[in-house]
């Protein structure tokens, strides 16, 4: 059950981060100022690039059009994931985080080229598409305005969580997914209490990218999946799910919490579930 109280809490959680200039894309010998902001964890860099552009740009000394990137510790950050993620899967996690802004040589190789803002409305746009397919066949998402999505998009942009939300929950009422697919005659997709299956990515200790597969809602019998199911299901490479906790949105997530409320309640805005295994450290 959707539990908006929980939902806006998980909204509000911002990140203090401290914006660097990258050293090679100054010509400049004047102290360079840093640039301080409270950041949404669940929005992207990319929609602070003009903020950063403007107040770096008479440093910068390249006059072509730019591909703005980020680094923080000489990594690359991917541009599609959102900056809590980010956060939660970076070894050092001192604050406020520092992030090096780039200008120029981007790393093609390592990267999406996501620095044009319509480029990263279109594969967020593409990700909740992909994340109603599998909850729900595309049956909410398909019958969308597109106001709708637009409005989606312009709520997470603008950090309005009303805005977004008002239109993001129709994503989340399986009983509606059911009577839809009734509706065209089809079948179910999904079970009594949930979706067909979760929207989940789960990110491992030392491993490029993450690990996703079919993940369904609830066993033949009716209980419900759990977090520590994940272990099995996506045949994780874990000893004990003793040793490992399960954060999500910088929490330590309960390993017996239903993947079902999870997605009701802890997705991020593109509707994915997206959950960072770290190994516990035993206190000495």
């Amino acid at each position: 059950m959707v539990d908006m109280d929980i939902i806006k809490t998980v909204w509000e959680g911002k990140l203090p981060i401290c914006f660097n200039l990258s050293e090679k894309d100054t010509y400049s010998y004047e102290k360079l100022t840093p640039v301080y902001m409270l950041v949404p964890r669940v929005s992207y860099l990319p929609l602070f690039s003009e903020k950063l552009q403007n107040h770096f740009k008479r440093l910068i000394n390249h006059q072509e059009e730019f591909k703005v990137w980020f680094s923080a510790d000489k990594i690359p950050l991917k541009s599609h994931y959102p900056v809590g993620l980010l956060y939660d899967c970076a070894s050092n996690q001192s604050l406020p985080w520092s992030i090096t802004v780039h200008f120029s040589n981007f790393p093609s190789d390592k990267l999406i080229d996501l620095s044009k803002e319509e480029n990263l409305e279109s594969h967020f746009i593409y990700t909740v598409k992909e994340a109603d397919y599998l909850k729900s066949r595309g049956l909410l998402i398909q019958s969308f305005q597109q106001k709708e999505m637009e409005s989606i998009w312009a709520g997470l942009k603008t950090d309005n969580f009303e805005q977004f939300w008002s239109i993001n929950r129709k994503l989340m009422d399986y009983e509606k997914i059911a009577h839809e697919s009734n509706k065209a005659g089809g079948e179910n997709p999904v079970v009594h209490n949930g979706f067909k299956c979760i929207p989940c990515r789960v990110y491992l200790p030392d491993r490029i990218g993450f690990v996703q597969k079919l993940i369904k809602s609830m066993h033949d019998n009716g209980d419900q999946y759990v977090l520590s199911d994940l272990i099995a299901i996506l045949e994780l490479p874990l000893d004990n799910v003793t040793n490992y906790k399960f954060i999500i949105h910088g929490i330590d997530v309960p390993s017996n919490s239903p993947l079902q409320w999870l997605s009701e309640n802890f997705s991020y805005p593109d509707n994915f579930l997206h959950i960072l295994v770290k190994t516990v450290i035993e206190q000495m």
